[in-house]
């Protein structure tokens, strides 16, 4: 009898293929018959025909670009007709012999579209990267840098380790795996941070000084520009420090943290002027008897002392200070009261003072004493030359005359 079969041979992801057969045979359909096959009843995929006794005809037919995963129906009829029938039964033929199969393509394998990550984190930093492949299902994951985790197609977290690691991911899917893909992260450590990035700017000349920087996650330290003679700069804690021994010069540096990779961060720049040492009494006293005419000399003294001044109110008429030795002297000229300070001072103009002195001039002339009859009562003497004014009192002391202060 007429008889129609289809074949399913081979089934991929997007193809399939196959064979139609159409045997013509008793009772016959006639002089030829003619198979038709059909995919989802409606894209018209071959033909064969038959003679009309005992006679298999096989029809091989391939089918592309299909979709994966996806069920199809293959259907088939033979009937008299050469022409393509519109449907199934087109009353062409005095027999129609038809049959149906179905067959599902088989799921797509992964196919990746991002196998790329991120290749750089660092301890301490939120860190996150993703991969995807067409018909995924799952996602795997080995070799994590510590502190970071996989979901899905996804890593994030927060690195705790350092270092290089190797890490390795592939694409699981209906149709199998994708080829594992091996990626490296390299985990960068902490940038240093700053605790304390300042130093004091105050050195003097002989007087010992420390102090230093300090910074998290930091493996060594260094100084750059000039640091001032007599100190030292310690690499692997930061502190700073010695006796200073070049008064007057003037210094700058900064100083750097740098972590384990090499990674660093500087401090603003420091100038620094070592001061001389203070300036120290020796001699902050002198002697308050100045009197008109007469020579006067003393001095002050300090160690250290790079010179002297009046720092306030004014020396008697006729004394000056020598500001280099410290040395007061003259010869008054003028009566009255003198307020004044004095003072030393070292190489970096730093002062040190005496107490304020007050100094009392009296006037030139003397004063006699007359007897009044009764008593001896205290005069002033005075002279007249186109008018009157004080006159002096010399007194034989036995070897030389002297002016009276009285």
């Amino acid at each position: 009898m007429a008889q129609i079969a289809i074949y399913v041979d081979s089934i991929g992801s997007t193809s399939a293929s196959g064979r139609l057969n159409v045997y013509n045979a008793s009772p016959s359909m006639g002089a030829t018959a003619y198979g038709h096959l059909f995919l989802d009843l409606y894209t018209r995929i071959g033909s064969s025909s038959g003679a009309a006794i005992n006679k298999l005809v096989t029809l091989n037919w391939s089918r592309t670009g299909l979709s994966p995963g996806t069920t199809y129906d293959l259907d088939a009829w033979m009937d008299t007709s050469t022409s393509t029938p519109g449907n199934f039964f087109d009353g062409s033929a005095s027999a129609i012999y038809a049959t149906s199969v179905s067959f599902t393509t088989t799921a797509a394998a992964p196919t990746w579209t991002d196998n790329s990550i991120t290749s750089t984190a660092r301890v301490g930093s939120y860190y996150s990267s993703s991969i995807s492949a067409s018909n995924a299902t799952s996602y795997t994951w080995s070799g994590l840098p510590p502190g970071i985790s996989a979901s899905g197609g996804s890593i994030s977290g927060t690195p705790s380790s350092s270092g290089s690691y190797s890490v390795s991911f592939y694409a699981s899917g209906p149709g199998g795996n994708s080829s594992t893909i091996t990626r490296t992260i390299n985990v960068a450590n902490r940038y240093p941070s700053w605790t304390d990035n300042t130093v004091s700017t105050s050195m003097r000349q002989g007087v010992y000084y420390s102090d230093g920087v300090s910074a998290n996650y930091t493996s060594y330290y260094t100084a750059s520009g000039s640091i001032p003679a007599g100190l030292s700069f310690n690499t692997s804690n930061g502190t700073f420090s010695g006796t200073p021994t070049s008064p007057g010069s003037t210094y700058t540096f900064a100083f750097q943290a740098f972590n384990a990779d090499g990674e660093g961060i500087g401090t603003s720049n420091f100038t620094v002027t070592v001061k001389y040492p203070l300036a120290t009494w020796t001699d902050d006293t002198i002697s308050t008897a100045f009197a008109i005419d007469t020579p006067y000399s003393d001095s002050i003294s300090a160690s250290n002392a790079a010179g002297y001044a009046v720092s306030s109110g004014a020396l008697p008429d006729g004394i000056s200070l020598d500001t280099s030795t410290g040395v007061i002297s003259g010869i008054p000229v003028a009566p009255g009261t003198f307020n004044f300070t004095l003072s030393a001072y070292n190489g970096s103009n730093e002062y040190i003072y005496t107490s304020p002195f007050s100094v009392t001039i009296d006037d030139i002339g003397g004063k006699v004493f007359v007897y009044d009859g009764s008593s001896w009562i205290e005069r002033e003497l005075d002279t007249y030359n186109a008018g009157w004014s004080k006159a002096t009192v010399y007194y034989y002391d036995g070897t030389q005359w002297q002016k009276s202060l009285q």
